[in-house]
């Protein structure tokens, strides 16, 4: 088989949360990517709601949680 033209692009993840440390690990991702020709991959996770008892309930918490989240990504996505 004959070999792709392309190697394959680097994804570099990061996972989204409040430490200092997140904030080194984009940093890093970022200058390696630029370095390599990759991307930067941001993950961030929205716990669920330890109030399960209506369902309805949850899915309203996880609306009002969303915007805020992509909005740091966002963020976070410019300053990288």
């Amino acid at each position: 088989m004959a070999q792709a033209k392309h190697a394959r692009e680097r994804v570099f993840l990061v996972v989204v949360d409040e430490s200092e440390e997140m904030r080194v690990a984009l940093r890093y991702a970022s200058r390696r990517a630029r370095a390599v020709g990759g991307k930067v991959a941001l993950l961030y996770v929205i716990e669920p709601s330890d109030f399960v008892h209506w369902m309805a309930v949850e899915d309203l918490e996880k609306e009002e949680r969303r915007p805020e989240a992509e909005a740091l990504l966002q963020k976070l996505a410019a300053d990288a």
